[in-house]
C-alpha cells in the first residue's frame, strides 16, 4: 500500500482535495440550513448590522461579516443600474417623440417648400392666366371626369340589360324547345 501511495501521488492528493473540498461543502451546507440561522438576520431591521453569532468562532462571524458587507454593495450596485436603465428607458421614450414630432414637421416644411416651388414656377410662367383660369380649368377637369363616369355607368348599366334579355331569351327557347320534345314525346 505503501508502494501504490509513492507510485501515485498525484491521484492521492487528488483524493485528498476531493475528500477536503467535499467536507468544506459539507461544512458550508450545514451552515447554511435554517436551523443554524438566527431568525434576527431572517426577520430583523436590515438599517441595523445584524448580531455576530455567539455559537460560531470569531473569523466565521467576520468572514460572514464581510459577506454581508459584498452582498450589500452588491445590491447597491444593481439598484443602481436598475435606476439607471428606468432612467435611460424614458430618455428613450423621450427620443422617440422627438423623433416623430421631427418628422411631422420635416413632412410639413417639405409640402410647404413643395408649394413655394409650385407658387413661383406660375408667378414665373409668361402662360399663366391667374387663379380663375386654373378654376376654370379644374372645374373643366372635373365635368370631364363626370362625363367619363357617367358613361361608364350607362354602358355598364346597357351591359346588364343586355345580359338579362339575353338571359330571358336563352330561358324562351329552352321552354320552347322542352315544349316540342314533351309533344313529340307524348304524340
Amino acid at each position: 500500500m505503501a508502494q501504490d501511495q509513492d507510485r501515485w501521488p498525484v491521484q492521492n492528493t487528488m483524493a485528498q482535495t476531493h475528500d477536503e473540498s467535499a467536507n468544506y461543502i459539507n461544512t458550508s451546507r450545514s451552515s447554511l440550513l435554517l436551523s443554524n440561522r438566527r431568525t434576527t438576520m431572517l426577520f430583523g431591521d436590515r438599517t441595523q448590522p445584524p448580531a455576530e453569532n455567539p455559537n460560531n468562532s470569531p473569523e466565521l462571524n467576520a468572514q460572514r461579516k464581510c459577506e454581508l458587507e459584498t452582498v450589500q454593495n452588491l445590491n447597491r450596485a444593481i439598484e443602481t443600474s436598475i435606476q439607471h436603465a428606468e432612467e435611460t428607458t424614458d430618455k428613450i421614450k423621450q427620443l422617440a417623440q422627438t423623433v416623430d414630432q421631427t418628422d411631422k414637421l420635416l413632412d410639413l416644411w417639405t409640402k410647404i417648400l413643395s408649394q413655394a416651388e409650385h407658387t413661383k414656377r406660375l408667378l414665373e410662367d409668361p402662360n399663366w392666366q391667374g387663379m380663375d383660369m386654373c378654376r376654370l380649368r379644374l372645374r373643366s377637369y372635373d365635368d370631364q371626369d363626370m362625363v367619363m363616369a357617367q358613361k361608364e355607368e350607362d354602358s355598364e348599366r346597357l351591359m346588364k340589360d343586355e345580359e338579362k334579355e339575353r338571359a330571358k331569351g336563352d330561358y324562351k327557347k329552352e321552354r320552347r324547345r322542352k315544349k316540342k320534345r314533351d309533344d313529340t314525346h307524348f304524340s
